[in-house]
C-alpha cells in the first residue's frame, strides 16, 4: 500500500519509478473523494502535482475492473488483455 509517498520529492521519485518499471498488476484506490489530509498537503502546488502524477499514470495505464463500496480495483493494461484470451 501507498500512501503520502508523494509528500517527500525522494519518495515520490522512488514510487513513480518503481510504479513505471515493476507494472504491478492491481493498483487499489479509494473512491472518497474530499479527503480532508489531501486538502492540507494540497496547499502546497507540489504535492498535488506530485499526486496527480501517480493517478494520471493509473489512469493512463490501467482498467478499472472492480469497485467495493469504498474503493476501485484497477488491472494493469497488459495483464486485462492476459485475462481475456
Amino acid at each position: 500500500m501507498v500512501s503520502f509517498a508523494w509528500i517527500d520529492d525522494e519518495w515520490h521519485e522512488q514510487l513513480f519509478e518503481e510504479l513505471k518499471k515493476k507494472k504491478p498488476r492491481y493498483a487499489i484506490l479509494s473512491k472518497e473523494k474530499d479527503i480532508q489530509h489531501l486538502k492540507v498537503f494540497f496547499q502546497i502546488k507540489r504535492n498535488k502535482e506530485k499526486y496527480y502524477q501517480i493517478i494520471n499514470y493509473i489512469r493512463e495505464h490501467y482498467t478499472l475492473t472492480s469497485t467495493t463500496p469504498d474503493m476501485k480495483i484497477y488491472q494493469h493494461d497488459e495483464t486485462v488483455s492476459e485475462n481475456k484470451e
